[in-house]
């Protein structure tokens, strides 16, 4: 046996071994994300039964006004398209609701509430989700990733950083806004395919030197795979503000039940 060439084997192979285990600990968590993304865009028929509760909070002390809103509504996506369907119930409160606010524009129309919020390109969103998610990440600058315990699982969590036009879509109000930061992560399982994101911004700026405003949000999306379709089972958005005239706090809960 040649001892030389013995030795030299074993070496070869414990730098090998080393080399493949450092990849494995050191995995590119963004490119298995956006892998997954691309992959989780199918367009099998799906249909869910779709609940929204909004809670509105403008105002303070003697002045607050509370406005809540709730609707459930049939969602189908299929080859023909996005569907929307509001049982003759929900189509009976809106109008009732649309006749008291003709009599007093402020009372309680908890449907139109929910109604007015739901847009139909944000419902298709929650039914195929992985393009709005890769259009995010496109936008994000990636800071890092790291290793987290999740439902007692451990993944990864990867940290990004948001613009303020990823937030604010208008052009001509960020001009006004001096401060911003916006944090988002998303938590991805062995493959990259994401379980949850977290969105959390805040910032503040002044208009017109008399109107100051502050504004933050907090958001949380928890994921679902249907027939490779990636789906959002459950969403909860608060965003609010603060201004030199008055303050106002929304929350938005969206529930998918498949």
């Amino acid at each position: 046996m040649n001892i030389k060439s013995t030795f030299n084997g074993i070496l070869v192979s414990a730098m090998f071994c080393s080399i493949t285990t450092s990849t494995m600990a050191f995995a590119d968590g963004l490119s298995d994300l956006k892998s997954a993304l691309e992959r989780l865009q199918g367009n099998s028929p799906i249909s869910a039964i779709l609940e929204a509760t909004i809670i509105e909070n403008q105002g303070e002390g003697k002045d607050k006004v509370v406005k809540n809103g709730n609707v459930e509504i049939n969602l189908q996506d299929g080859e023909q398209g996005l569907q929307i369907t509001y049982s003759n119930q929900v189509l009976k409160n809106a109008d009732e609701e649309s006749n008291l606010r003709v009599k007093d524009e402020d009372a309680d129309t908890p449907t139109l509430n929910a109604v007015d919020r739901l847009e139909a390109t944000e419902l298709r969103a929650l039914l195929s989700s992985a393009s709005s998610l890769l259009r995010r990440l496109e936008q994000a600058t990636f800071i890092d990733e790291q290793e987290v315990v999740y439902y007692g699982k451990a993944v990864r969590v990867l940290n990004f950083e948001l613009p303020m036009r990823t937030i604010v879509n208008n052009k001509k109000t960020r001009e006004y806004v001096d401060k911003f930061e916006g944090k988002f992560q998303v938590i991805i399982d062995d493959d990259g395919t994401p379980l949850e994101t977290q969105l959390n911004f805040k910032g503040n700026g002044r208009a017109y030197i008399v109107l100051s405003l502050k504004a933050y949000g907090t958001g949380t999306t928890k994921f679902k795979v249907v027939n490779e379709r990636l789906v959002t089972v459950h969403q909860e958005f608060t965003n609010g503000y603060e201004s030199t005239f008055g303050e106002r706090e929304t929350t938005q809960t969206i529930q998918l039940n498949l």
